[in-house]
């Protein structure tokens, strides 16, 4: 039994899963203990009466700590440039999400799912000055995405002349083979308890194609003793993409004992709208369609290529390494097909674009099919991007916009909070014109229209729209299609003129 059930859970509270079960005439009693560190906030934020819509909104960056087997696994450790910094004038506030972490010498291994700041961002913080570390276990592109997503956080940050709080050189360490093992899909990989010196105490630990990420992971926990089976599934997409196959979480984790993830779903925030399963809206219609991929995809492109053809140019705010991989695809081969590169310029900007492209360009074996029989077939490879002009600073976009005597741009541009990077320096260059448009990929900081209680911090009320501080992006949700053309995105303007466009991810 678990205890509250059906309940997202609260921070620090630990949820124990009890089962009894016989093998070869003895009876065994395993116990899972799952303690959510952070990432998973409880508090309401608004109540909505016109909707009948009352729920919570969770933070992205998250980390969940399973006790299994007389092993305790950490899984993730999350952060991002929405969370504040750990130095400065609010060092003691911006620290106590890494506080409440166990200490390293307290966790026998680490798990990793993915490359995003959300799954890795803080292991530097959380590791910096520990004496003794755990293991920390992932697939090959988890280690090399992410040290990616980690250096362009750190420039990033640099650059406002801010201080990461970690230095390059202990992210090389961080993801060098002495401390960060990889592993492949389906490989299992044994881990017996500490505190079982004759080790008849030990879990299976096996991850297996989440989607969403080029090499991001859900993990099969299987109790040796017993054989029961945990499945530790933060983020995962059932749906096939350009890059990517679909998640295997319908064939592995549909006979799982337990299955742990992330607050979502139809009792999630987002959700919600595209459910009618609650009391209170059991008699109406959802507010919003669940999206598909190729829908997706379509509305994606219509809106930016409706904002060209005015002469506007488009900012898109992406990650370093993760989901940007899946937008440049989609716009790089519509550019081709339509042959669009003499008249719209296409541009990814972020201090280590050449780099990821670069690794993205040797992992065709973890995405889709389709991708590696292209390669295979010597038809050109999949990411030579021959229509995207990549830059690392804004500098030289801006010599890419007048050396085509200022043709509509398109722009991909790292930094998906909107606080730093070179996404915060075009919104702050192109907000003003109502030409423009900044169209959003990202829903996990998303909210719907509504009062915002006094508990969020630094929440600014505009019109019907909501400016939330601290990374934190509200924008309104148009009740027949996920479109705003009000709304504010980020307090660093917040007279913004420019559409701003909530494309849903498909995930």
């Amino acid at each position: 039994d678990i205890t509250p059930s059906r309940h997202h859970p609260s921070l620090h509270q630990a949820y124990i899963y009890h089962k009894t079960s016989r093998r070869k005439g003895r009876q065994l009693k395993s116990m899972l203990r799952v303690t959510p560190i952070y990432g998973c906030d409880t508090q309401k934020v608004f109540n909505n009466n016109d909707s009948g819509i009352s729920s919570s909104l969770a933070t992205a960056p998250q980390s969940t700590l399973v006790e299994y087997g007389g092993v305790r696994v950490l899984i993730n450790v999350g952060w991002d440039e929405s969370l504040l910094l750990p130095s400065g004038e609010e060092e003691g506030e911006s620290k106590n999400a890494l506080q409440n972490l166990p200490s390293p010498s307290e966790v026998d291994v680490i798990l990793i799912t993915d490359s995003t700041l959300s799954s890795l961002g803080g292991l530097p913080l959380y590791l910096s000055s520990a004496a003794s570390t755990p293991r920390i276990y992932g697939t090959f592109p988890t280690v090399k995405m992410g040290q990616m997503t980690l250096y362009d956080h750190h420039a990033s940050l640099s650059l406002d002349g801010k201080d990461p709080g970690y230095a390059l050189s202990s992210v090389d360490e961080l993801f060098s083979p002495s401390r960060f093992t990889t592993l492949r899909y389906s490989q299992t990989l044994t881990l017996f308890s500490s505190s079982s010196p004759d080790k008849t105490e030990a879990i299976s630990v096996t991850p297996h194609r989440a989607g969403r990420v080029v090499g991001a992971s859900y993990f099969v926990l299987k109790r040796l003793a017993d054989e029961t089976e945990v499945v530790v599934a933060p983020y995962y997409h059932h749906a096939k993409e350009r890059h990517l196959d679909s998640s295997s979480l319908h064939k592995y984790g549909a006979a799982a004992d337990v299955l742990i993830t992330c607050p979502g779903g139809p009792r999630g925030l987002l959700g919600s709208l595209y459910s009618s399963s609650s009391s209170s809206q059991r008699n109406k219609k959802p507010i919003l369609n669940s999206p598909l991929v190729s829908r997706a995809h379509g509305e994606f492109i219509q809106m930016i290529m409706g904002t060209l053809r005015r002469n506007g140019n488009v900012l898109i705010p992406v990650d370093a390494s993760g989901r940007v991989l899946e937008l440049l695809l989609v716009l790089s081969q519509h550019w081709d097909r339509n042959r669009l590169a003499a008249a719209y310029n296409l541009c990814w900007v972020g201090p280590m674009a050449w780099n990821t492209i670069e690794f993205a360009r040797s992992q065709l074996e973890w995405m889709a099919t389709p991708l590696g029989a292209q390669f295979d077939t010597q038809r050109g490879h999949p990411y030579a991007l021959k229509s995207v002009h990549i830059c690392s600073s804004v500098a030289e976009l801006d010599a890419i916009m007048d050396a085509s005597n200022g043709n509509p741009t398109a722009v991909l541009a790292s930094g998906s909070t909107l606080d730093c990077g070179p996404a915060r320096d075009l919104l702050l260059k192109w907000a003003e014109n109502p030409d423009n448009a900044i169209v959003l990929t990202d829903s996990t900081r998303c909210v719907l229209r509504g009062e915002i209680l006094e508990s969020r911090r630094d929440v600014l009320n505009v019109s019907e729209g909501v400016v939330a501080g601290g990374g934190t992006i509200a924008a309104a949700a148009s009740s027949a299609a996920a479109s705003v053309s009000t709304g504010i995105v980020s307090s660093a303007l917040v007279t913004a003129k420019s559409k701003v466009t909530i494309i849903p991810d498909a995930t």
